[in-house]
């Protein structure tokens, strides 16, 4: 029975990776666009285009303070799934990011609007596996959740409060905001949704 447990949680763990690199695909597809990120993600890069440092750099720094954070508000939401989104994942983005611009430059609106939705499409799948994985919410995720926690406030108007203050950093910072995070914004929710029920709750079905 423990050997059962382990292998479940074992299985469970790599599907939660598996999902975080092809949300990093995703992500890096969005900046191959050219047509804006999600307000985190595309302030980290208005930050690293600005300073001219690497984007895991920005993210390791700004996942450590949010991660100190939440380890005194959210404490109970840590778990291997932080750890990886919230240190790693910079580095996967950058990896791919540098891997499409060498493989493909889409020419023309048409082919960066395709590249986008097929960002949006590849980002919400790497999501929906992360978060049926339910090993540990991102650093990001924390910081909105905390203050619903914590404060009478709605989680759905934390976060919007969040994304806002981070829209407002990437365009003050030279950032793109686009159709790219427009789509983050309104259609992740359901193409997440759509993704739990075709692929991760069959996949985690057991676990």
């Amino acid at each position: 029975m423990k050997q059962q447990l382990a292998n479940l949680r074992t299985r469970r763990f790599w599907l939660m990776m598996l999902g975080l690199v092809i949300m990093s695909a995703g992500i890096a597809l969005f900046r191959l666009a050219r047509l804006g990120n999600d307000p985190f993600t595309g302030m980290c890069f208005a930050i690293s285009d600005r300073l001219s440092i690497s984007l895991g750099h920005v993210e390791l720094a700004i996942n450590a303070v949010l991660f100190v954070e939440m380890c005194f508000w959210l404490r109970h939401r840590i778990g291997w799934g932080t750890l990886f989104n919230a240190f790693l994942v910079g580095y996967v983005v950058e990896f791919f990011a540098k891997l499409f611009e060498k493989l493909y430059q889409p020419s023309g609106l048409i082919a960066q609007i395709v590249v986008c939705m097929l960002a949006l499409l590849i980002t919400c799948l790497g999501c929906s596996l992360y978060l049926n994985a339910d090993m540990g919410a991102s650093p990001y995720d924390a910081t909105a959740l905390a203050l619903a926690h914590h404060t009478p406030v709605k989680f759905f108007l934390c976060r919007m409060a969040t994304d806002g203050l981070c829209a407002v950093a990437c365009w003050q910072l030279g950032g793109i905001l686009g159709l790219g995070t427009i789509l983050a914004a309104f259609c992740m929710g359901p193409f997440i949704s759509m993704f739990d029920k075709l692929v991760s709750e069959p996949l985690f079905r057991g676990c």
